[in-house]
């Protein structure tokens, strides 16, 4: 019993305990009692014998238990234990060789950083479903495919854009910014060259929240304009310490949201100004990101599109505040009240931004591994995992290569080797299971989005996601953090997996970054599925939690998103085998629960699924 887990050991004693239970009991007492004495009486007259008497008591009818249903009961507890063993025994199938052999291919050079549309990246997606075709997975594109293609643009911008801003009526002065050094920028627009001409607002933070009661808009006519905006939320005060979720950071404050949100009133184009407070990272990731080919979905002629989206330092942000007649720090101060109004600078943007474009395809890759209930195989449990990075850039000196290892080399691997895991098993799972590899993540989620757009399995029949990001290469943890887990019922059976693994949940330790919105899970969490994204912990046995963050932040400043993003013979898989097997072991136990995983009440994806589902709040 001491190589079996704490569910087995619990399981085996059921069993064992219905085994020793009595088959065989007497008869109600009375009635033991009255037909004894019937049969001594009856005895006496024809026979004094001891036989006959003995023979008589040890005839005392006794009654049985309903066999067929103590049948079904030691049958369903050997079915139990048949099907954990055989969970136990598929988990072990994730091993640091099969992670390792992943992660060491995906992150060479020969696949070139494994960017959108390049001849590296399409490698990747190939290596994939070669992996989900030689597992036996089904392909699961309605052609009978690995690859759901997802239709972009590609627009390279021209290192030499210029970023001119121009003092208004009582101010000649114009000021001219560099491209990747002061700003960055790129556009929504199928357009080569595009003039760019619009008087600057400042707005904030760029948020309308009914929940929040905030708008930073107040009803004003903003169209043609270029807004410049503050990444993050607004401040929680005393009185509101929960205001946009106090520390964590909100959907609101990403800057995809402010992007969006901008085009949405039609807004020409937007500044973000960039800390590295605010943003979460260093401006050489805004850079990187942005430096090179960006990619944006394929317009749809639905949504709203933006002339220029940009990036700028603090010192340009500070700049242009200056050249329109006012004191950033004064501005700032005044945004972090509801009463704020947006601000028209004294100053606007005049410049022709120039890029090449092209239309391009990239895969999502898909597969399926068919349940085996007749009814529950129609609902499914999503894994998703981004292969994408950052590409090659040709014109940059010495490494070149943004190999993307950690990010997220290693959570393909861990897919890949979930995968594998499931088709070791002898019993099926009630519902299927659909694994996708994204691409373009590092874009803004746009695989995501166009799987969500484009679904290939109902949305409402969708039970779960699962996404795998940046896994754990550092070693075994004796916690793990589920992020979004309190979120809906997905955190309890979480909060079982945790405790037959001796594990503790460690809730988000830097909840400013909302991580919850940066991966791609969210698009499923946005169209109401209930979703997870599987963070290693940050307990590492051996170790202090000191030295956990010093890990995470030397990551942060020295690696993510940076060529030297590289394998390492030294990382230790042994936490990336932990985490890997907890993913599985949590898919399966949602697979074959009865009802589908819910947000709790209250949630902001709640009515997302509602909806979905066709049921009012």
């Amino acid at each position: 019993m001491k190589s079996l887990s704490p569910r087995l050991r619990v399981i085996v004693l059921i069993i064992c305990f219905g085994l020793i239970l009595p088959i065989e009991v007497p008869v109600a007492w009375g009635q033991s009692k009255s037909a004894g004495s019937k049969s001594r009486g009856k005895t006496r007259k024809k026979s004094s014998s001891r036989t006959t008497r003995r023979g008589s008591r040890s005839s005392r009818k006794v009654a049985t238990t309903n066999r067929p249903s103590f049948d079904n009961v030691i049958s369903a507890n050997r079915a139990m234990l048949t099907e954990a063993s055989e969970a136990e025994s598929a988990s072990a199938k994730i091993d640091e060789g099969v992670l390792r052999a992943h992660v060491k291919f995906l992150a060479d050079d020969l696949l070139e950083g494994r960017g959108p549309g390049s001849r590296g990246g399409m490698l990747a997606a190939k290596y994939i479903a070669a992996q989900f075709e030689s597992l036996g997975l089904e392909p699961a594109t309605a052609d009978r495919g690995y690859f759901q293609q997802v239709q972009m643009i590609g627009s390279m911008p021209d290192p030499a854009n210029k970023l001119v801003v121009r003092g208004g009526k009582e101010s000649e002065e114009t000021a001219e910014f560099k491209f990747g050094e002061e700003f960055v920028g790129g556009t929504d627009l199928e357009q080569n060259d595009i003039p760019i001409i619009g008087d600057i607002v400042f707005v904030g933070y760029g948020i309308q929240s009914l929940e929040n009661k905030w708008d930073d808009f107040k009803g004003q006519d903003l169209r043609g304009k270029i807004l410049m905006i503050m990444v993050n939320d607004p401040p929680a005060t005393s009185s509101e310490p929960n205001l946009f979720g106090g520390p964590a950071l909100t959907y609101y404050g990403r800057w995809t949201y402010k992007y969006e949100q901008a085009a949405r009133i039609g807004a020409a184009g937007v500044l973000l100004i960039h800390t590295n407070e605010s943003a979460g990272y260093g401006w050489s990731v805004v850079r990187n990101s942005w430096g090179a080919e960006r990619f944006g979905l394929l317009p749809d002629g639905k949504t709203p599109a933006l002339r220029l989206k940009a990036w700028v330092t603090e010192d340009v942000a500070r700049k242009i505040a200056q050249m329109g007649g006012y004191n950033l720090d004064q501005l700032r101060q005044s945004a972090a009240s509801r009463n704020f109004r947006p601000v028209g600078l004294n100053a606007k943007i005049e410049m022709m931004m120039k890029t090449q474009v092209q239309r391009m395809t990239s895969p999502n890759v898909v597969a399926i591994y068919r349940g085996i209930d007749p009814t529950l195989k129609n609902e499914y449990v999503v894994y998703s995992a981004h292969w994408d990075h950052l590409g090659i850039r040709p014109d940059q000196s010495g490494d070149n290569i943004y190999n993307g290892a950690a990010d997220n080399a290693t959570g393909v691997a861990g897919l890949l080797a979930v995968a594998k895991a499931y088709t070791s098993l002898g019993i099926k799972p009630k519902r299927s299971i659909l694994f996708i590899a994204t691409t373009a993540e590092e874009q803004g989620l746009l695989g995501a989005e166009f799987y969500i757009r484009n679904p290939l399995v109902p949305i409402a029949q969708t039970a779960a996601n699962i996404n795998l990001d940046l896994m754990n290469v550092h070693g075994v943890t004796t916690d793990i953090t589920p992020m979004g887990a309190e979120r809906s019922t997905i955190g309890v059976a979480i909060e079982e997996l945790a405790k037959e693994n001796q594990l503790i949940i460690s809730t988000d330790a830097h909840p400013e970054q909302g991580f919850f919105y940066r991966s791609d899970h969210f698009p499923f969490a946005k169209a109401g599925i209930p979703a997870v994204n599987f963070d290693p912990g940050t307990k590492f046995v051996g170790h202090s939690d000191k030295w956990a963050e010093e890990q995470t932040q030397d990551f942060r400043r020295n690696r993510y998103h940076q060529p030297s993003d590289e394998y390492s013979p030294n990382w230790n898989f042994s936490g990336m085998v932990q985490q890997a097997r907890l993913a599985f072991q949590l898919g399966l136990r949602l697979a074959n629960t009865n009802e589908m995983p819910q947000w709790y009440k209250g949630d902001e994806f709640e009515g997302a699924r509602l909806k979905t589902i066709g049921r009012s709040q």
